[in-house]
């Protein structure tokens, strides 16, 4: 992928970053995307903790 970036695209179109440089620097993801000539709409950076992770987990063994 361009500037080194491997994104994963879902259904509806968003594309997530999950490497540790796109989380540090989202600035830089949106001035690629601007330069490619592709804007972003909305961009926003998610972290979760491992405990919501953990909890996450939890509940799908359940159900």
């Amino acid at each position: 992928m361009a500037a080194g970036h491997h994104p994963h695209t879902a259904p509806d179109d968003t594309l997530t970053l999950a490497s540790e440089h796109a989380v540090a620097f989202p600035d830089e993801i949106a001035t690629v995307l601007v330069r490619a000539g592709t804007a972003p709409l909305h961009l926003t950076v998610a972290e979760e903790d491992l405990e919501s992770l953990l909890r996450l987990v939890g509940q799908g063994a359940t159900a």
